[in-house]
């Protein structure tokens, strides 16, 4: 098998380099449907050139000079392999993937140098072969990339990458033995060995199911229309596939069949001139000599040598098919094949003497002696080189064969000739299938071609039907006319007819076009500006509909010529605008209303777009920005008017802050800074969003402002002054009040019995003044305390406030009063000063336990729930005498009491110090309560901080 392999070996090169010629026509017409238009060109360039390389092994069988053509073979495959290379960088880039740059060819260029000096042709081949299995795998990986991002026929990328994988291995194997690895182990030889067909034939095999897969790709991706359908399939994929396969296995059989027949009359011609030949040699010359050395000086064998020589001489200089290298009489003796004589000279040194054994004798040449038929032998290889030999026996007249005659040709120039009758059939069928793909791509492209025209046409078709829909389905009049005087419209659509007032558009073509116009002369000017400008856009005429009503209307037209430069007709579009024509003055006098209504502002008003530049202004606006007249205004930039700030730091439009009722400073036309309260909001005038500034000179609050907060300063050092004034003044009186009380007590004692009942009331009056004097200056001295000598705010247990007050400052109180306090449900936490509370609770309790009723038990009931703003409200209830509504607020004022000293005693000052408490802690104070049914006491504080957390 692998004989019959090799000596196909022309044809498969045929085979591999027309497949890929057919790939590279394929990958072309694929490249221009997918988005990897460039790199897929790249490989279409790959592919042709790798073709063109596989061809030259053709021209190495033809020529003499092989390795020149070894060499130009195998950079040609290096030229493919960098588009193969760039196929695969572009491809990725593609896909994102990041990829070497450029660099890489410096890289690639320096291995094939590397390759070709230390291994000649074939270590540049090899170089050149495992770069391309390099470029291969980065080819795959594109194809299996693009397997995952494309949507149309994505199995054909998949199937593709795994073909050129499978590719990747082939060419590795596609090199020439070495002692470095993988040559060393995956080569040529080796794969012959192992399997016993070339390397060669696999791979034509892989290139040829490639093209077909691609082929198929290419029809399935593309679109020819469905007119084209069934052609296309026929005309690009089966029928090409079907004649190239049938013309390559039948130009393979034609080739076989010419070359071996040619090679048959070849061999017959030799066979014949190899006889013919043997007549010149004398039979009896031959049987005078022993086949020994001796032979060397006989007279016969001189003869015989000089016969040999003039007969290879006669042969090399006519015209006979084959030149001879070699003549020689071969004899047999007891088993072996020894030299009579040949045609070498004495002293050359392929001249082999008499008796010289031939070891490397065929069994088909001891054969010829037996059976004395002439023979062809070789091509074969023996130490004087590769021949072709012709045999002929030499009869004695017994007819006994005594001799052979041989004669030798070159065996490379006799396989140079049998390539050379097999590469013309090979070239007649290369140019056949090269004829047939261009014939499919001329097919291909005049039919995509008219497929595109198809589509295109029905597309017009469909689009025309649209436009006729769409004209008469517009609200807007659509017409075509002519202007000769009295014609009608000649073409025009549902919506122009009912404009004017008609039911159909028959009717409205019948109608002269003149009797429109509410003015004659306006269609003249009409046409007019049309012969002059070719056009008219936005056209405003004066017309009436059918039944006389004037409407106002707007006329877009466009004017054709003929060649004199007449119109020849006119196509237009027509709007009604009467009610857009007094929507737009009304808008007009609605401006004009609005000009005055600002104008009339006591505040400036102005308008700025987008570009910094007054757009509008108020009279108080140019008053206040120190000038005259809005000319001086508008247009300028609000950095220079209005607004001091620098270019490109506008508040608004470069800072995107929002100005509302902001303070400000506004730069006057003699640079005079003046402070306004300002307001800026976005608001949409002329179809164009600008911004309207509001603003009004402060400089007088401004200065009243100032004034009032010195004033402000003054009372708050005067109410400090006051303050301390009142602490030192209350604690200053406390000293004398307390000596009045000692002594007064004092005096009381010692002169009881001598003073009568008048004098002692009076002693007793001015003993309990002096008493209720102390209490009154104790209350103002906490009153001012709750601010002065307050403490900081903590999380307060208002539990264990009332607890305590239980148990130590109110716990005789309760006691002797037998007053029960409840508490119906834990009360909360709190956020307050804790001294405060205590005090605040301690009064509210005090108070309950002393307004009551003579010989009932106070009863006092404590309870708290959530209010607003994460205050707790706490609420105080006695069973107590109650207070009128009226009283409500009154008994929250200083020294303010509802009751004689008498009946219930006190200084008035309590509860003003718990609004105080109160107030401190931004909290409120109150009372709900009858006159004999009780009163409840609430206030609100803060809660505390860990559950206004939790709350949130």
């Amino acid at each position: 098998m692998f004989n019959f392999f090799t000596n196909q070996l022309d044809y498969i090169y045929f085979i591999y380099g027309i497949s890929f010629v057919v790939l590279s026509v394929v990958i072309f017409h694929a490249c221009f449907q997918t988005k990897l238009k460039i790199p897929l060109l790249l490989l279409g360039i790959f592919s042709a050139i790798y073709g063109l390389a596989q061809w030259f092994y053709l021209a190495q069988i033809l020529f003499k000079n092989a390795e020149l053509f070894a060499y130009i073979r195998a950079g040609i495959a290096a030229l493919a392999m960098t588009f193969l290379f760039e196929f695969g960088r572009k491809g990725l880039i593609a896909y994102k993937v990041k990829v070497p740059g450029k660099w890489i060819f410096i890289i690639i260029g320096i291995i094939l140098c590397a390759g070709s000096y230390f291994g000649g042709h074939e270590g540049f081949h090899t170089a050149s072969n495992y770069l391309i299995c390099c470029g291969a795998l980065t080819a795959a990986a594109v194809f299996i990339i693009a397997y995952r991002y494309e949507n149309t026929k994505k199995y054909f990328y998949l199937i593709i990458g795994v073909f050129f994988i499978l590719g990747s291995f082939v060419t590795m194997l596609e090199v020439p033995g070495a002692s470095f690895f993988p040559a060393s182990v995956f080569n040529e030889q080796s794969f012959v060995q192992q399997f016993h067909i070339p390397i060669q034939f696999c791979s034509a095999v892989l290139i040829v199911i490639l093209t077909i897969i691609f082929a198929i790709f290419l029809y399935e991706i593309m679109d020819y229309g469905k007119e084209f359908h069934f052609s296309m399939k026929l005309t690009i994929l089966y029928l090409p596939i079907t004649g190239i396969l049938a013309i390559v296995i039948g130009g393979w059989a034609l080739t076989n069949y010419v070359s071996n027949g040619s090679d048959k009359t070849r061999r017959h011609s030799f066979i014949q001139l190899a006889i013919v030949s043997s007549y010149t040699i004398n039979s009896s010359q031959i049987a005078s000599l022993t086949g020994t050395s001796e032979d060397s000086s006989k007279e016969n064998y001189k003869l015989l040598k000089k016969t040999l020589m003039d007969l290879r001489r006669k042969l090399n200089y006519d015209s006979y098919n084959q030149s001879c290298r070699f003549a020689y009489l071969l004899g047999k003796r007891d088993g072996r094949i020894f030299f009579y004589a040949d045609s070498e000279p004495e002293y050359s040194e392929d001249m082999s003497p008499p008796g010289e054994p031939y070891n490397e004798a065929s069994v088909d040449l001891f054969n010829c002696f037996t059976n004395g038929q002439p023979f062809v032998e070789g091509p074969m290889m023996d130490k004087w080189g590769y021949w072709v030999s012709g045999l002929a026996p030499i009869r004695d007249r017994t007819g006994k064969t005594i001799a052979l005659l041989g004669l030798d040709a070159d065996a490379r120039e006799w396989c140079r000739n049998y390539a050379f009758s097999r590469l013309i059939i090979i070239f007649s069928i290369m140019l056949t299938c090269l004829i047939i793909c261009a014939a499919v791509l001329m097919v291909h492209i005049l039919t995509l071609t008219a497929a595109k025209r198809l589509i295109t046409i029905e597309a017009l078709e469909k689009s025309e039907e649209k436009y006729k829909t769409l004209v008469e389905n517009l609200n807007v009049g659509i017409y075509s006319n002519t202007i000769g005087n009295g014609k009608c419209f000649t073409e025009a659509n549902t919506a122009l007819a009912r404009l004017l007032g008609f039911e159909t558009v028959e009717e409205f073509r019948k109608t002269p076009v003149l009797s429109f116009y509410r003015n004659p002369v306006d269609r003249y000017d009409y046409i007019k500006q049309l012969r002059k400008c070719g056009f008219v856009k936005n056209y405003e005429l004066l017309w009436q509909k059918k039944d006389g009503t004037p409407i106002v209307i707007s006329l877009n037209a466009q004017a054709y010529f003929n060649e004199e430069g007449q119109i020849k007709s006119i196509f237009g579009v027509i709007e009604d605008i009467t009610e857009r024509k007094k929507t737009e003055e009304n808008i007009k006098r609605s401006r004009e209303t609005l000009n005055r209504i600002i104008d009339s502002m006591p505040f400036g008003v102005t308008i700025v777009d987008k570009n910094k530049k007054i757009r509008l202004a108020n009279k108080k606006a140019i008053e206040m920005t120190g000038n005259s007249d809005c000319a001086e205004v508008i247009g300028k930039i609000c950095h220079n008017f209005i607004c001091p700030s620098n270019e490109g730091h506008c508040p608004v439009l470069d800072m995107h802050q929002k100005v509302d009722l902001s303070e400000k400073i506004m730069l006057t036309k003699d640079k005079k800074r003046v402070p306004i309260l300002k307001s800026v909001t976005p608001i949409i005038f002329d179809n164009e969003e600008v911004l309207l500034e509001s603003f009004v000179d402060i400089s007088e609050r401004k200065q009243a402002e100032g004034k009032m907060k010195e004033l402000n300063k003054e009372l708050e050092e005067a109410n400090e002054e006051l303050k301390n004034f009142a602490y030192i003044a209350s604690h200053d009186l406390r000293e004398p009040l307390r000596k009045i009380t000692a002594f007064g007590g004092i005096l009381e004692k010692s002169i009881k019995e001598k003073i009568d009942g008048e004098d002692s009331e009076n002693l007793h009056f001015m003993i309990d003044g002096a008493k209720r004097m102390t209490q009154m200056i104790d209350g103002l001295l906490c009153y001012s305390r709750v601010s002065s000598k307050g403490h900081g705010f903590e999380d307060v247990d208002v539990n264990i406030v009332v607890n305590e007050l239980k148990q130590y400052e109110l716990g005789m109180l309760l006691e002797e009063t037998h007053t029960v306090v409840n508490i119906p449900e834990p009360l909360p936490m709190v956020h307050a000063d804790m001294l405060q509370m205590r005090q605040l609770i301690q009064n509210l309790i005090a108070n309950g336990i002393k307004y009551q009723k003579k010989g009932s038990a106070p009863e006092i009931t404590i309870t708290s729930k959530m209010a607003a703003d994460n205050m707790v409200r706490i609420e105080i209830t006695d069973n107590g005498i109650g207070i009128a509504p009226e009283y409500h607020n009154m008994i929250f004022v200083m020294f303010k009491r509802l009751h004689r000293q008498s009946e219930y005693d006190g200084t008035g000052i309590g509860l003003s110090v718990c609004k105080k408490i109160v107030q401190r802690h931004n909290g409120l104070i109150g009372v709900e309560s009858e006159q004999g049914k009780g009163s409840t006491f609430w206030f609100t504080v803060p809660c505390a901080k860990v559950l206004s957390e939790v709350k949130v």
